[in-house]
């Protein structure tokens, strides 16, 4: 069981850094330290995410449904937006829009992809 929540753990960790970059991609960025950035942020915020959800789940806190996860998100858009303010150039607008469609997107991807496998 620790196995398989740990090999989640990891592909959903990927599949967020592999997803988030691109979205960076498409967003115009092209320095090696902003792709750089986006993994270390997501090496921070990816797992907390995962093994909070983790342990409500466990100790059966709350029920995580949609609305939960959505407002986890939202903290998690913030946290990363703060984040990318001190380690990537552009203004605040900018990088608050980055972190929101970077987030969205693998959040979306995450809920497709969870769901059919």
């Amino acid at each position: 069981m620790v196995l398989g929540v740990l090999f989640d753990f990891m592909i959903a960790l990927s599949l967020t850094i592999l997803i988030e970059c691109a979205v960076v991609f498409l967003f115009g960025f092209r320095e090696k330290n902003v792709f750089l950035a986006v993994a270390i942020i997501n090496l921070i915020t990816n797992p907390l995410l995962n093994y909070f959800i983790l342990v409500v789940r466990s100790l059966n806190l709350f029920q995580v449904n949609i609305f939960v996860l959505l407002i986890l998100e939202l903290v998690v858009v913030l946290a990363e937006w703060r984040m990318l303010l001190y380690s990537v150039s552009g203004s605040s607008k900018e990088l608050l829009i980055l972190s929101f469609s970077m987030n969205m997107c693998s959040f979306l991807s995450g809920l497709v992809l969870f769901t059919l496998f």
